[in-house]
């Protein structure tokens, strides 16, 4: 019955772990505009010897703008990277189909820096701003995204999306859409 109770709880925290929530909007104190935006996602890790690269994901709405941002760390090691205005975020769904992303900001990449045990554990993060339009986020509400291309100063970073983490980013633009 323990053994029962415990697993049945292990797998509801795995399931909610992976839903997708809205965050407590932003109120403009100005304006009064308001900015919706759904949970942090990750949805690639790539593990290799030197390290881990993580690939976590949101949406933003604004009054103006639908935004899809992309959270990049790299585990290894320190490595400086921009991400200027004007670099692509390519999406390839699994049925063959493109969806290509514009950056609207350039933002270098943050350094932090640790030891662990002696061992460098020091990795780099960049956040990226994508404006998104209608007919992308009705083609990914509806599809499978296979894999994700962000282009970068240090070139091309790639991530494969496993087919658990496929939909994450349809069913974020679908939480955000109706704001």
């Amino acid at each position: 019955m323990k053994k029962t109770f415990i697993t049945c709880s292990l797998i509801a925290l795995a399931m909610s772990s992976l839903a997708q929530k809205m965050q407590k909007p932003i109120i403009d104190k100005i304006t009064g505009d308001t900015t919706w935006r759904t949970s942090r996602e990750r949805i690639c890790t790539k593990t290799n010897f030197l390290g881990s690269d993580i690939l976590f994901t949101y949406a933003l709405k604004t009054k103006a703008t639908t935004l899809l941002a992309f959270s990049l760390i790299n585990g290894q090691g320190p490595i400086i990277f921009s991400i200027n205005e004007g670099n692509k975020a390519i999406l390839k769904l699994k049925d063959g189909k493109i969806i290509t992303l514009t950056s609207l900001v350039s933002r270098t990449s943050d350094i932090d820096f640790a030891m662990i045990g002696g061992i460098d554990a020091s990795s780099s993060s960049n956040l990226a701003f994508y404006k998104i339009d209608n007919d992308a986020i009705t083609v990914l509400k509806n599809g499978k995204i296979a894999v994700i291309r962000i282009e970068t100063s240090k070139g091309n970073f790639d991530y494969e999306i496993k087919d658990r983490n496929s939909e994450i980013i349809g069913k974020s633009l679908a939480l955000i859409i109706g704001k």
